[in-house]
């Protein structure tokens, strides 16, 4: 929980939002200029909890998925471009 925390944090006070690393790994994202920043409360976080019970999530090669899915499964992928080295 913490760390969904944390990473919500930076998402809405980094610049548009972004999460970005160097060639080291290390968090380089400048800061948002924003006046105001939007809190969650518990009651989101167990919201967001409550529909994703039953649901499963994967960090696997979209092929790989693809290939062991039935007919009755939905899903949604999102493609991340490879970090160059």
């Amino acid at each position: 929980m913490e760390c969904a925390a944390l990473l919500i944090y930076l998402n809405k006070t980094c610049w548009n939002g972004l999460y970005r690393v160097n060639k080291k790994g290390e968090f380089n994202t400048p800061e948002g200029r924003y006046t105001t920043i939007p809190t969650f409360d518990d009651s989101s976080f167990k919201s967001v909890q409550e529909s994703l019970k039953g649901v499963e999530l994967q960090n696997t090669d979209y092929k790989e998925l693809l290939d062991s899915l039935s007919l009755v499964k939905m899903t949604f992928c999102i493609s991340i471009l490879p970090i160059l080295v």
